[in-house]
This record gives structure tokens, C-alpha cells and sequence, in this order.
């Protein structure tokens, strides 16, 4: 089992980028510790995983987060070199949450 299937929700149109790929659009300091009391207790089994993260692409390879800020930082801080990510065209219709 890949450690990503602990935290995040079964999607057949994620895929696993590396955070050094990823560029955070904002990082809240409550937002990423509410983020990192709940991937622990969903890794547990005792709370519900998440969708993955949702990005947006900027060129050159590289990718803006839309949702999921906090997520990623607690990633950064566990040491985690990709992260679970749902590529989304910002403007498109249902491509947000």
C-alpha cells in the first residue's frame, strides 16, 4: 500500500507529483495544524481521508495549489517528496470544490 492511500480518497484522476513541483498559494498556521491533527487520525482509520489536493498548472512543469495549502505544508514538514494531486483548469466548470 502506498502511504498516500492512508490520507487521501481513491481517485482515477489523481496523480502522485512531487512537492518540490508545487507552489503554495497562501498557508494559514491554524489551517495546517487542524491539517495535521486529521491526516493523523485518518492515517488511524479514525477520520475520513481527503480528496486529494487540487493544483493548477503554471508552466514549466510546475503547478499552483487551489486547495489543499495546509495539506501540502504538513507533507513538506513529514518529510514527503509527492503528494496526492487532482490537476484542475481554474475558471472550468466543476473543476473546484
Amino acid at each position: 500500500m502506498n502511504h498516500l492511500d492512508l490520507y487521501f480518497l481513491p481517485d482515477s484522476e489523481s496523480v502522485d507529483l512531487p512537492l518540490d513541483k508545487l507552489e503554495p498559494s497562501r498557508r494559514r498556521p491554524t489551517g495546517v495544524l487542524h491539517a495535521a491533527e486529521r491526516m493523523e487520525a485518518a492515517a488511524k482509520g479514525e477520520y475520513s481521508r481527503r480528496a486529494p489536493i487540487s493544483v493548477t498548472p503554471i508552466g514549466d512543469g510546475r503547478f499552483r495549489i487551489v486547495d489543499g495549502n495546509s495539506t501540502y505544508a504538513v507533507a513538506m514538514e513529514w518529510g514527503w517528496s509527492t503528494i496526492r494531486c487532482r490537476i484542475v483548469v481554474e475558471g472550468s466548470s466543476g473543476s473546484e470544490r
